[in-house]
């Protein structure tokens, strides 16, 4: 009996291993089911394909044939259309031709007037002294005419700079010559001209031409750096302008004092300004300035970088304001905000800018169809750091990153990969760890990278597992580092259970890592601890030129006080210990 008994046990055993043999057969052909099925359908497909391309490429074959039918056969209507529009086109010639003739004929006649008053203007000052004339006027803009004249001793190439102040717009003519012309100054001791700081005041408006020569040798001249002082006035003063303050009292001028500080190495040297004929050419000037930022210097300085699942962002302002003096950059996954809420990102703090992207960012959703938020990351950062961090498209909706310029430039990501619940979470854990490996392959030999988020994988003390081998040999494959810091994340229970969240940075530049640790802040609602990173990185000092020396002066002439602007120039000028002698 004992034996009947251990057979039928036996034979139940082999009938339930047949069973899951059995099971697994099952699950095995509908597997195969499934391969077949999308076998099929990328048949179909592809047939479907194949047929649209032979149709395409008949519908290309008839298009050629179509057009030279119609072409060899107009009808009526197309060939009366076409006569209309030639006889349209021809009009419309016409009236455009006279136009441009008519203008042509007027700017001509122009041209001949001015020519003719230049010549009698040049005939009428021959005296070699001050002269000081009204302001011609035409057309709601000021003519400037800055004359000199001369000839050096020893016959030497001039440099011939033309002003011309206009309103609207501003050219520049510069050329040198062997013969005298307008401006002669000597081309060993240029005039350096830079504008300095702004000081307003008061001004009695006066129309004034200043016109006049200056003679020098070229061994003897000294070299002038001229200061420009930006006076802004109103133009309310006193009686000599009564008449045209009431027209324009609303209206700003400026008027600039011209200094000169005299660099030579003689201190016997004389100054000697003489008067010479006015010239009638009136050519703009512009002021050239240097746009460029100075960014020649670097430093040491520590990044303090904050990693942080938030879960929903919109309930982390005190935490922010907690935080906002220890952080510099802001590592956000979960802020559960879809692509049309993104600008919020920067209405957190108002210490902080930033960049995100949402679960929908490649497919947006209509804001009256929003769901329940879920997913997303972002990067914020101080925004004194704005001028060195540039946002990068780089990764899918789950990877955000930016790049810091400095010796190295800066990579840092924000990473939030899958989490387990999804039937499919090992392919989309996959597709992120390809696209990473694809992000840090680009920039490893350049940058310097940081990654930093929830990785939703115990990386070091987890079970093993096929998504934690995957990011291990991520890791191995580039040389990549980190640091266990305890358990990030807390159980509904209450009770710390796993570390998903991590940063991690290259092996060559451990030594710039300065910290990391976990954090206990009081004003954190997330189910998860923030991890900061402290790391020395050494970037560029931008430093920026002031306002004043962007500034384009521009000397409203008819608006100068005469008496004053002489006494001035000659009060500056008495104070000098050089002087320009004459030739």
């Amino acid at each position: 009996m004992k034996e009947l008994r251990t057979l039928e046990l036996k034979l139940k055993k082999k009938e339930e291993q047949l069973k899951i043999k059995e099971a697994m057969l099952n699950e095995d052909m509908k597997e195969k089911t499934k391969i077949m099925d999308r076998l099929h359908k990328a048949e179909i497909r592809n047939i479907e394909l194949e047929n649209t391309i032979k149709t395409l490429q008949t519908r290309i074959e008839q298009i050629p044939i179509n057009s030279v039918v119609n072409n060899s056969n107009p009808t009526n209507s197309q060939s009366k259309i076409k006569e209309e529009e030639d006889e349209l086109i021809i009009g419309m010639r016409k009236r455009v031709t006279k136009f441009v003739l008519n203008k042509i004929d007027k700017e001509l006649n122009k041209l001949e007037s001015n020519n003719d008053h230049s010549e009698h203007n040049t005939e009428t000052s021959s005296n070699p002294q001050y002269n000081y004339e009204r302001q011609n006027y035409s057309d709601n803009y000021w003519n400037y005419n800055n004359g000199y004249s001369g000839q050096y001793r020893d016959t030497q190439p001039y440099y011939n700079y033309h002003h011309n102040w206009q309103q609207g717009h501003n050219e520049d003519s510069s050329s040198y010559q062997n013969t005298e012309i307008t401006h002669n100054i000597c081309t060993d001791n240029l005039i350096e001209i830079q504008p300095t700081n702004v000081h307003t005041s008061t001004i009695n408006s006066k129309p004034v031409n200043t016109q006049h020569t200056t003679y020098c040798d070229k061994n003897k001249l000294p070299k002038f750096n001229c200061n420009l002082e930006k006076v802004n006035r109103n133009s309310q003063n006193s009686e000599k302008h009564t008449n045209q303050s009431q027209t324009q009292n609303s209206e700003h001028y400026f008027f600039y004092h011209w200094t000169a500080t005299i660099f030579s190495s003689n201190s016997s040297t004389n100054s000697f300004f003489t008067t010479g004929q006015p010239q009638p050419q009136q050519i703009q000037r512009t002021e050239l300035v240097n746009n460029e930022k100075d960014v020649n210097t670097c430093t040491y300085e520590t990044l303090n970088i904050l990693d942080f699942n938030c879960k929903n962002i919109l309930t982390c302002g005190p935490f922010f304001k907690e935080t906002e003096s220890d952080v510099d950059i802001f590592l956000l996954q979960e802020h559960w905000l879809f692509d049309c809420q993104l600008p919020l990102l920067n209405e957190i703090n108002d210490k902080f800018t930033g960049v995100g992207k949402a679960v929908d960012t490649l497919d947006p959703i209509p804001p009256i169809q929003m769901p329940r938020g879920y997913g997303g990351t972002a990067i914020l950062w101080k925004k004194e750091l704005d001028t060195l961090i540039t946002p990068l498209t780089i990764g899918n909706e789950r990877i955000q990153g930016i790049e810091i310029s400095g010796e190295p430039n800066l990579i840092i990501l924000s990473v939030y990969l899958p989490c387990k619940g999804t039937s499919d979470h090992i392919d989309e854990f996959q597709d992120c760890i390809a696209l990473l490996n694809e992000i840090v392959c680009t920039y490893k030999l350049t940058h310097q990278i940081i990654i930093g988020g929830d990785l939703n994988e115990d990386i070091i003390n987890g079970p093993s597992s096929q998504r934690k081998a995957s990011f291990t040999e991520f890791m191995e494959d580039h040389s990549l580092e980190t640091k266990f810091t305890g358990s990030t994340f807390i159980h509904s229970n209450g009770h710390d259970t796993t570390a998903i969240d991590y940063f991690l940075y290259q092996n060559s530049y451990k030594h710039s890592v300065l910290e990391i640790k976990k954090l206990d802040i009081g004003a954190n609602v997330s189910d998860h601890y923030p991890i900061k990173m402290v790391l020395q990185h050494r970037r560029y000092l931008i430093q920026q030129k002031s306002l004043n020396d962007f500034l384009k002066p521009k000397i409203n002439w008819d608006r100068i006080d005469k008496e004053k602007y002489e006494n001035n120039i000659n009060s500056k000028l008495s104070n000098k210990n050089s002087e320009i002698q004459i030739c």
